[in-house]
């Protein structure tokens, strides 16, 4: 691969291009977001959800912030990635397990590699090695020192028409079990607050500069959360988090001819396969595809993500 072709996309200096998904976040089962136990012990819950006042109308509601999206689609990415047999292993991002730390180039870490040729000015060679040897998660969802492509926005309960609401928040008793009697545990009762099934959320993300087979990873765990196969917050394993993406737009802006065009999305590596689907308008310099368009973008993104991981994985 041309290293100055296919590194393009990895660059943040360099706008090719930028997508943007909109639509609302449907509630199927309770879901809990949570901030951790109580310290209050008159409170109705010891485990509440994490809520947010919006302050022109002292509204206070809760909420799913971006981080817990961003961590769910990283957390859905890296196992489809290895489940793939994606090169490089992926790593988690988490701290002391991204490849910055774990990554070695001619004997050195790669994050002090990187660092140490941006303090020589060498930031040609700088990019070039990080997008060698990093994994597409990092280039992705980011790695210290290197910013995500993925922006994830804070997303809030809605009416039917858009606007902000309150919405039905009820609370659950449970018990613990003791895993090695299968007994109660003695003084583990909780109560665990949820948002009831049903709820409307909005639903934001952007991406920057992504090939094709990378936004085919990311509408893959968007179809997994379509299927129930993927959930949202805490709980999961007692019936929580079930959620359906609705009335999903997807905008485009092609900054650069090479990104593409009213005709569909190019191809910007050579591991890259274009996806042509016209757009259903255009609004504000964005090509707005809705309705069919939308599922049609997004099966063709899937496509290439699976055609990418049968000529670049192990399987």
């Amino acid at each position: 691969m041309s290293a100055g072709v296919a590194h393009n996309w990895v660059y943040h200096s360099v706008m090719i291009r930028h997508v943007k998904l909109e639509g609302r976040i449907r509630t199927l089962e309770p879901l809990r977001v949570g901030m951790g136990r109580s310290e209050q012990p008159s409170a109705v819950t010891d485990m509440p959800v994490i809520r947010i006042k919006e302050l022109s109308r002292g509204l206070e509601v809760p909420y799913i912030p971006g981080s817990s999206l961003k961590g769910l689609f990283r957390s859905a990415a890296q196992s489809l990635a290895r489940a793939a047999g994606v090169r490089p292993e992926p790593c988690s991002g988490l701290s002391k397990d991204n490849c910055m730390v774990l990554k070695r180039v001619d004997g050195e870490q790669l994050g002090n590699l990187v660092d140490r040729l941006l303090r020589m000015g060498e930031f040609q060679r700088a990019i070039n090695t990080f997008a060698d040897s990093a994994c597409l998660l990092c280039k992705i969802f980011g790695s210290p020192t290197y910013k995500s492509k993925v922006s994830f926005i804070d997303s809030y309960p809605i009416d039917d028409g858009g606007q902000l609401v309150s919405v039905p928040v009820s609370v659950k008793t449970g018990i613990a079990i003791d895993r090695s009697t299968g007994a109660v545990f003695g003084g583990a009762l909780y109560r665990v607050e949820f948002v009831e099934p049903g709820a409307l959320f909005t639903l934001s993300f952007t991406i920057h500069n992504l090939p094709n087979y990378a936004l085919g990873l990311l509408s893959e765990i968007v179809e997994l959360l379509n299927e129930g196969l993927l959930r949202v917050g805490g709980f999961k394993s007692r019936g929580f988090g079930r959620v359906k993406f609705e009335k999903v737009d997807i905008k485009v802006r092609h900054h650069l001819p090479i990104s593409g065009s009213e005709e569909g999305l190019n191809a910007l590596d050579s591991y890259d396969v274009p996806v042509m689907v016209k757009r259903s308008e255009v609004c504000d310099g964005l090509l707005v595809y809705s309705g069919s368009e939308a599922e049609s973008l997004l099966k063709g993104l899937r496509e290439v993500w699976r055609r990418y991981v049968s000529s670049t994985g192990k399987s």
